[in-house]
C-alpha cells in the first residue's frame, strides 16, 4: 500500500511540472519527497556547539542552486 501511495504522489508532483527530489533511508524505511519549482534554491543551516568543554563553537550554512553548492562555515575558539 505504501508503494501505491508513493507512486500516486510522484505522479501528482510530476503533473504539476515541479522538480521532485526523493531521498530514502533504507535503515529506517523512510522516504523524503521534496516538491518544488525548478530553480528554487535549497539550503540548510546549523549551529556548532562546544563538545567536552573544548570551547570550539560556530555556525554553518549551505545552499544549492543551479547545480552549484555555496557553503559558509564560521568557527570560533579553534
Amino acid at each position: 500500500m505504501r508503494i501505491v501511495r508513493f507512486a500516486v504522489l510522484l505522479l501528482l508532483a510530476a503533473a504539476c511540472s515541479r522538480t521532485v527530489k526523493v531521498e530514502s533511508d533504507p535503515d529506517r524505511g523512510r522516504v523524503d519527497v521534496d516538491v518544488q519549482r525548478p530553480g528554487t534554491p535549497e539550503g540548510w543551516s546549523a549551529v556548532l556547539r562546544s563538545v567536552n568543554a573544548s570551547g570550539v563553537t560556530g555556525e554553518g550554512s549551505a545552499r544549492d542552486m543551479d547545480n552549484a553548492s555555496h557553503v559558509t562555515v564560521r568557527i570560533a575558539g579553534a
